[in-house]
């Protein structure tokens, strides 16, 4: 399937006079569909013929033309009140139930009139969704308690739903929340398809999915693709953006990750490739094209919803983002050769989609933990790439360990605290003797003066940030191989250990949901050494390519039987000098894309600086 290229257009900015520049911009971006946006409510006679009227332009260019809904449950502001999401711990907000069925009758109304201008696709924006960012679990207003109660045949309130979702054993408050939260956006979902196809079964409702689509809303990403779907193909763009944060990265491996999953369902997906707010005052050029290069490299998206145009202003004011796709174009095409038919290598992030419904605690911030997972920043942190299926050594962190098939661990397995505990429960020998009282309880937070010190490189890295490490006594037969000094406390920091099962494991005494990015526990060039090592003894094999001592480089490596290509972004603002790659295999040829180099032995050299924000990569074959 060809790699597309979709680019979001706002309504307001189309008239007579920019229509033609428009194209151009359109065409500088590659744009084979284009997401027509209205930013309002209002007006809705208007826009929709705005729709009409432009509507054939655009097809006789040979762009398709998809409308896209900017809000639902969020971003709009409508001319009536309906009932709002109230959240776990009774805050209110401005964001719609989807239970009222009054919001209902109004969005399948807005729908048909948008099917009845000719268009073959709609979508959806990503604020259909019960959870949001930073704020406690949703939805709990009197209609949800209501619903809850009914499935679990007795009475809910707000404060019985806390106590259980919030307990140590969540079990049915946590299954009757996200049943109910799913079934209520199926619900508004199926009511919206089925107004649809009272005027034409073959357009397609595409959504835009959020964070909370992949870990924290009962109802997913694919459960939601496959009811506005209908008959047609299901489709979704992907959450991960640019705008997250400098490493991107850390936005595209959550995406990927996604991609992955929708593979193997048949989903058709689109990277998001968003520099919001835009322009590039606000949001460089730099973050949509590594991520259209992470994507094309990857394999398992279908295009990108590129965010080439400003909403607001005229379509010449920005036309740097248009420029930075014209001059790479060439490097599209490489990377996508490069890299296809090729299967990825690296470390497998363990982290199962609807792991929120087996969580034995339960967020209080549910779609920001999904979004910020602390394995993808973990192996991002230190250079590693990190795969989506099983094969090779695992990296379990937090609860996901509840969900782990210990088949799996006869590839060595990477735990954090929390999911060496949680395997040990499981009656898995992990080396844990018993964990001592520490300072502050049963851990010793992490502060000023505190150290690691690496037993092997006879160095100290210093710590930072308010983090637990917890006291923990080893087996004998376990290697540690650094000791945390916390207040002049020394404690077992890293170890790794073979029990009798010949199950290997390298264990650190932290929960690294807490952890996350920390300089010093997660970010180190001592720690990077450390898993490059560990892995070799957890799977008795080296990592197939590595690059030593760039914060921020991020990896791509992927193999087949006689190749092997390596895709290097330095998202770090300083320039990496001279990068040296070491490979665990002998080579013969060597190709570059964007760099020159060396081949010598297992050790390329590249000729030139990758500069702060810049992309190269190279394939080698025996």
């Amino acid at each position: 399937m060809m790699y597309t290229v979709s680019v979001p257009v706002s309504i307001q900015t189309i008239n007579e006079q920019s229509i033609l520049d428009i194209l151009k911009k359109l065409q500088q971006l590659n744009a084979n569909e284009v997401y027509l946006i209205p930013l309002k409510v209002d007006h809705w006679d208007d826009t929709c013929k705005t729709i009409r009227t432009y509507l054939p332009f655009f097809t006789s260019h040979n762009i398709e033309v998809c409308v896209w809904i900017g809000g639902s449950l969020a971003h709009y502001i409508y001319p009536e009140a309906y009932d709002t999401i109230i959240d776990l711990e009774g805050g209110t907000s401005q964001r719609i139930c989807p239970l009222d069925q009054r919001f209902e009758a109004y969005f399948c109304d807005l729908f048909q009139q948008i099917a009845a201008t000719g268009v073959k696709k709609i979508a959806l924006d990503d604020d259909y969704r019960m959870n949001w960012t930073t704020t406690p679990p949703a939805c709990f207003c009197p209609k949800h308690l209501e619903l809850y109660g009914a499935i679990l045949e007795e009475p809910m309130t707000l404060e019985s739903m806390r106590e259980g979702i919030y307990s140590s054993d969540p079990g049915k408050y946590r299954d009757v929340w996200l049943e109910g939260s799913r079934d209520s956006l199926c619900q508004l979902a199926t009511a919206i398809r089925r107004s649809v196809d009272e005027i034409d079964e073959s357009i397609n409702i595409v959504l835009s999915s959020g964070p909370a689509h992949w870990g924290a809303d009962g109802a997913s990403g694919p459960d939601l693709a496959t009811i506005f779907a209908g008959n047609n193909q299901k489709e979704l763009r992907m959450s991960g953006a640019p705008f997250w944060g400098q490493r991107v990265g850390t936005a595209m491996d959550f995406a990927r990750k996604q991609a992955a999953h929708c593979k193997k369902h048949g989903i058709k997906t689109l990277a998001e490739g968003d520099a919001y707010p835009r322009p590039r005052y606000a949001g460089p050029a730099s973050g949509i094209e590594n991520l259209d290069l992470i994507a094309r490299a990857d394999g398992n998206f279908d295009g990108i919803l590129k965010y080439g145009l400003d909403y607001n202003s005229s379509p010449n004011y920005e036309p740097g983002y248009a420029q930075f796709t014209e001059r790479n174009k060439e490097l599209y095409r490489q990377t996508e050769a490069m890299f296809a038919g090729k299967q990825g290598r690296g470390i497998h992030l363990f982290e199962p989609l609807d792991a929120n419904w087996h969580t034995r605690r339960v967020s209080r911030q549910p779609e920001f933990d999904a979004m910020w997972s602390p394995g993808v920043a973990f192996l991002n942190d230190n250079s590693i790439p990190a795969v989506f299926e099983p094969g090779g050594v695992n990296l379990v962190f937090g609860q996901h360990a509840w969900m782990l098939d210990p088949e799996l661990l006869a590839n060595g397995t990477i735990l954090d605290y929390t999911a060496a505990m949680i395997l040990a429960e499981r009656g898995i020998d992990v080396g844990i003797v018993e964990e001592l009282q520490g300072t502050d309880g049963n851990f010793t937070y992490v502060g000023a003066g505190s150290f690691e010190y690496y037993k092997d490189e006879q160095e100290i890295v210093a710590l930072y940030g308010n983090v637990p490490i917890h006291n923990l006594v080893v087996n004998e037969q376990a290697v540690v191989l650094t000791e945390i000094s916390v207040r002049n406390q020394s404690m077992t920091g890293a170890y790794r250990y073979e029990n009798a099962n010949k199950q290997r494991f390298l264990v650190f005494p932290f929960d690294a949901r807490e952890s996350k990015s920390v300089t010093g526990l997660f970010r180190s060039y001592c720690r990077q050494r450390q898993l490059i090592s560990a892995h070799e003894w957890l799977c008795g094999s080296k990592l197939d390519a590595v690059c030593l001592g760039n914060p921020d480089l991020y990896l791509m490596v992927k193999k087949d039987e006689q190749s092997m290509a390596v895709g290097l972004w330095n998202f770090f603002p300083d320039r990496i000098q001279q990068p040296v790659i070491e490979l665990a295999d002998d080579y013969a040829e060597i190709e570059f894309i964007n760099c020159t180099g060396t081949l010598s032995g297992r050790t390329v050299q590249l000729d030139t600086p990758l500069y702060a924000f810049e992309y190269c990569a190279f394939s080698v074959r025996k």
